[in-house]
């Protein structure tokens, strides 16, 4: 990596991570199967709700969640413009229009002062925030 350069994101991999995915390896099972299921009826009691559906990305999951919000062709999602490109696809896939805002100098985030200035005469749905660098 370049000096200076900033990543988006760095995982951080474990022994237990390794074990794992060695596990789901040596089952058989690389997508779907026994560990996603224990992992969505976790998750679900860990939210409080009868059903959970693992998926496969964050782009995956942001698209099905603007569907589930009842997004579609025409509405307008006001986002931020300094985020994986994952956000703004998950929207234009929902046949609705990003509209980006302006962030705050000091925490990356939508700025509740001025951010949402430019966007007020539109007919905006939905909001989807990032908070990448916290």
């Amino acid at each position: 990596m370049s000096q200076g350069m900033i990543p988006i994101t760095k995982p951080t991999i474990g022994n237990e991570e390794i074990v794992a995915a060695t596990q789901a390896l040596q089952s058989g099972w690389v997508s779907q199967g026994p560990a996603v299921a224990k992992f969505e009826e976790a998750f679900g009691e860990y939210v409080g709700s009868k059903h959970a559906c693992a998926v496969s990305n964050c782009t995956a999951a942001l698209h099905l969640s603007l569907l589930a919000l009842g997004i579609r062709p025409g509405d307008e999602v006001i986002t931020v413009s300094h985020s994986f490109i994952a956000t703004a696809n998950s929207i234009r896939y929902c046949g609705a229009t990003p509209v980006f805002v302006d962030i705050c100098r000091d925490t990356l985030n939508i700025d509740p002062a001025t951010g949402f200035a430019g966007a007020a005469q539109l007919s905006e749905v939905a909001v989807v925030a990032v908070a990448m660098f916290e």
